[in-house]
């Protein structure tokens, strides 16, 4: 997980919330739930907001689209349903499956398995890592080339995290050490650690933060 900085927002979702003000999510337009997904993609640069696989961009509205928009502070909490149409709280995730199969079995982890109704581990507000108040959360995990993720600082915050949105699901473990691979190949192809890790593009590649616990100084 990185941080993301929520400074520029989109003011069109705003104003529609606004002016129409609709009472639940399920009733905010579709034209206007697109137009955000496609402003939160820009804002993460193609990432998932928890696990970090590159998410393909949705250009026009779809029910298979591999993402959906995230309340990060789950919308059926009565604790955070102030939050439902604030921005700060919206996010794009995946739907818990690899992003470029098209065969899949969703919700294995990220966002909906996060809010899926009694599990063990529920939404703790002081124990989760959040991706947009914690900015040195990529500090928090570490990584191996086999691909599983760990705590690293913050321990108890971290292994919670991890828990909660299943980050060590095999098939995250199985898309992670292939990046890893993939990357080494790219390397010994010639390419340039600093081009492949450049955070000043519009895209970044899949699991960015674990590339760089690996290969930036």
């Amino acid at each position: 997980m990185r941080f993301i900085n929520k400074e520029h927002r989109n003011k069109e979702f705003d104003k529609y919330i606004l002016e129409c003000q609709p009472n639940s999510w399920k009733n905010v337009i579709t034209a206007k739930k697109l137009t955000l997904h496609k402003h939160l993609w820009v804002e993460q640069k193609g990432l998932c907001i928890y696990c970090e696989q590159a998410i393909p961009f949705k250009r026009q509205k779809s029910k298979n689209h591999p993402s959906h928009i995230e309340h990060v502070k789950p919308k059926g909490d009565e604790r955070f349903k102030h939050l439902e149409f604030d921005q700060n709280n919206l996010a794009v995730s995946c739907n818990g499956s690899d992003c470029h199969l098209k065969e899949v079995n969703e919700n294995n982890f990220c966002g909906h398995i996060k809010d899926r109704a009694g599990r063990d581990h529920i939404y703790d507000e002081q124990l989760f890592l959040h991706p947009f108040e914690n900015k040195d959360i990529e500090n928090c995990f570490a990584y191996d080339m086999d691909g599983n993720i760990t705590a690293a600082n913050e321990t108890e915050k971290a292994d919670y995290t991890i828990n909660l949105l299943e980050l060590q699901h095999p098939d995250l473990i199985d898309m992670r050490r292939t990046q890893y691979q993939i990357f080494l190949e790219e390397m010994a192809n010639g390419e340039d650690v600093n081009d492949l890790l450049n955070n000043n593009v519009s895209e970044l590649p899949s699991f960015y933060s674990m590339l760089k616990n690996f290969f930036v100084l």
